[in-house]
């Protein structure tokens, strides 16, 4: 047995314990004839009882998957590893000083023999790999229990309680706004009822419930170390459900919020049909831009950026406030988004919606998708959102009426017959978005006709870029016959995804914000 083979003993990996003990056993049964070494012998004579061999085996069990949960911080898992790593070094030093004594048991080398015995004295009597062994399941005990148990963000009964819950002012989506109590004093010192913004996270009754809490546990963690001046509420935990036929978790954020909603940015320029400033639009647009890469920079995917998930708050509600500004947007509707860090699990099947057909990169208009929902796929639900912003109108209709197709505005009926696109006559309610490769052209034909006109070439660029964000070079098909320049925005592959869609928003955003100075 050598020092190599005990250093490779990875605690993730399976039969690690087993591995562990064996190493053990070995070290005993070399030192059994070593009488000078009792107080050691006696140490190490618990890798002989099977007892304490299950033990471990529990406990490096239980370890596991501490390491993968990502509930649980970095700094925790690495001290985790390093105790398991001083286990193992202690049994690497033990192994080479029996080395060393066995290499030099002749007379001539007695010195070098006592030397390595004296240490093994020692370690014997310090009991320093028992102590060692005591520490790491201490570790992964308490653990164990902080991911078993609740996590930080969870709020249960003796945290926050509803007031008046049947008078509930509910949104979309199942979204309500609903007056609340936290019983644990806030920022200010005090403990006072208030409106509560909460998102239900539903779940089915055939999926596991502890692993979608553990989702939405892991989501709440990175949604409440959010920036308060960056376009996200500000999340004070979650909750269970308590009636179990709703079968749900819930997102309660805070914020300035009275009885009644804050409008979505669709039903706002719709009540506001006079076109605002550019400076005004631009400035929403660098808004919401830094809310999407604020997802970002937590490691958190959106999935369903569209004018119903933004929030316009007025100025007097937001802490954002500025002299210059008299609306901010906030990007709600996080009911499904999902973490990315350390790798992550989506659902590939989407439900074919008009929402979905406009908003939504081509890849995720399928109703099974070949790709995993991915930070780009935000970035050209931002891209579309912008448009709207800039035109301040809608690309979808939600309403039908005589002379017009459901579902798409002029805008989009203009673009999609220039493009000389023929319409899907056998489905009226998807007559101009049955392809979603004609959608994204249609978007883009859009964007190059009117964006030029309402905010100037450099916006048009800037929105092209995000609409385009996950093509590669040599699948480009309008870039050379609308003259736009390669290379700038273009994402060029898979890999590229989750580390280059940060790095684009932050590029994007300042860009924004030169355009805003410009004005």
């Amino acid at each position: 047995m050598t020092g190599l083979e005990i250093a490779g003993i990875a605690l993730a990996s399976l039969g690690a314990a087993e591995q562990l003990f064996d190493c053990g056993t070995r070290i005993h049964r070399r030192m059994t004839k070593e009488k000078q070494l009792n107080l050691l012998l006696r140490e190490l004579q618990m890798f002989e009882v099977d007892d304490n061999r299950q033990m471990l085996d529990n406990y490096v069990r239980a370890a596991q998957p501490v390491l993968r949960s990502q509930l649980i911080q970095p700094a925790d898992k690495e001290r985790l590893t390093r105790k398991w790593e001083r286990i193992k070094d202690q049994m690497i030093e033990i192994n080479n000083l029996l080395d060393t004594m066995m290499q030099n048991s002749s007379i001539l080398n007695s010195k070098a023999r006592h030397e390595a015995q004296d240490r093994l004295r020692d370690i014997g009597g310090s009991r320093v790999l028992s102590s060692r062994l005591m520490e790491f399941r201490d570790d992964v005990s308490f653990l164990e229990k902080q991911l078993a148990g609740n996590p930080p963000t969870l709020l249960t009964g003796k945290t926050f309680n509803y007031i008046d819950a049947d008078n509930r002012r509910v949104w979309t989506n199942g979204v309500f706004l609903c007056k609340g109590k936290l019983t644990e004093p806030t920022d200010d010192g005090k403990s006072k009822a208030k409106w509560y913004l909460a998102e239900p996270v539903s779940f089915k009754a055939t999926e596991d419930r502890e692993a979608l809490k553990e989702s939405v546990a892991i989501l709440a963690s990175k949604l409440q170390r959010a920036q308060p001046t960056r376009g996200l509420f500000k999340l004070v935990g979650f909750r269970e459900e308590l009636d179990p036929s709703k079968r749900a978790f819930e997102l309660i954020f805070g914020g300035d919020f009275a009885e009644n909603f804050p409008p979505s940015l669709s039903l706002f320029i719709a009540a506001n049909p006079a076109k605002p400033s550019l400076n005004f639009r631009v400035n929403l647009c660098c808004q919401l831009a830094t809310a999407v890469l604020e997802a970002q920079l937590l490691g958190l995917v959106h999935k369903n950026i569209r004018p119903e998930n933004i929030l316009v708050v007025e100025t007097a509600q937001s802490p954002m406030k500025t002299a210059s500004e008299d609306q901010i947007p906030w990007l709600v509707g996080w009911q499904s988004a999902r973490h990315v860090a350390e790798g992550y699990v989506t659902t590939l099947s989407n439900a074919v919606t008009p929402q979905r057909k406009v908003y939504q990169h081509p890849e995720r208009q399928l109703p099974t998708s070949e790709h995993d929902y991915s930070m780009a796929h935000d970035v050209y639900s931002l891209g579309v959102c912008m448009i709207e912003i800039l035109r301040w109108r809608s690309i979808l209709r939600t309403e039908a009426s005589e002379g017009q197709p459901p579902g798409v505005s002029n805008d989009f009926v203009e673009a999609f017959a220039k493009l000389k696109f023929a319409p899907n006559e056998r489905e009226e309610a998807d007559r101009y978005t049955k392809y979603p490769r004609q959608n994204k052209a249609v978007l883009l034909r859009i964007n190059e006709t009117y964006i030029p006109i309402e905010a100037g070439d450099k916006m048009r660029h800037i929105i092209h870029g995000f609409l385009t964000c996950l093509d590669r070079k040599d699948e480009s098909d309008d870039e050379d016959e609308e003259g736009e320049e390669e290379g700038e925005y273009v994402l060029l592959g898979e890999v590229e995804r989750q580390e280059q869609a940060r790095k684009f928003m932050d590029t994007a955003l300042m860009d924004l914000r030169k355009v805003l100075c410009a004005i």
